[in-house]
């Protein structure tokens, strides 16, 4: 019988990759392998790049996680948000959400405070850096979106529910859909 699970690849300068991978249905099959390519965040600076990216494509940087229940910006996530910065403010027409999340710990209503909190948290960081506030678009996702089996009463290690106080960037208009 196949099986379903979510994985998380992430390294450090590369964009992390969310995946689901399907277990074979043959229960003949005992081995399954993998190839997850990772993308350097340093494509940012290439224009290339720039010129691929759509409406509705997602981006998520590593560095960029929540401690429990704190919305104040770790000193690890700001070289990637200034990453962040830098792109932006070099392609003007591209608009972004930035999409905070949190783990399932606490109450539902203040995880969506504390995520839109977190969202705010980051948009203020890179308007600080230049940004033009009409590229952000902070978004509070509260603990609607977890990455793993993490939800409420679930016990779970620290390190999983880290995966989950995360800030996402969904593409939400590009100067080919800007009108």
């Amino acid at each position: 019988m196949a099986k379903s699970y979510r994985a998380e690849a992430m390294m450090d300068t590369y964009f992390a990759r969310n995946l689901s991978i399907e277990t074979p249905v043959d229960p003949l099959v005992r081995d399954m392998s993998i190839e997850i390519a990772l993308v350097p965040t340093s494509t940012l600076r290439d224009d290339e790049y720039a010129s691929s990216i759509r409406e509705g494509d997602r981006f998520e940087l590593p560095e960029i996680r929540w401690d429990y229940d704190s919305y104040r910006l770790r000193q690890d996530a700001k070289p990637a948000l200034a990453l962040v910065a830098e792109f932006l403010q070099n392609r003007p027409g591209i608009e972004v959400e930035l999409r905070s999340h949190c783990d399932s710990r606490g109450r539902d209503a203040y995880n969506q405070k504390l995520s839109e909190n977190r969202a705010g948290s980051a948009a203020q960081y890179l308007l600080d850096l230049g940004v033009s506030p009409d590229q952000l678009h902070p978004v509070g996702v509260g603990e609607a979106e977890l990455l793993n089996e993490c939800s409420n009463g679930v016990p779970c290690s620290e390190a999983k529910h880290q995966e989950n106080r995360r800030t996402e960037f969904l593409i939400v208009r590009t100067p080919e859909t800007k009108n």
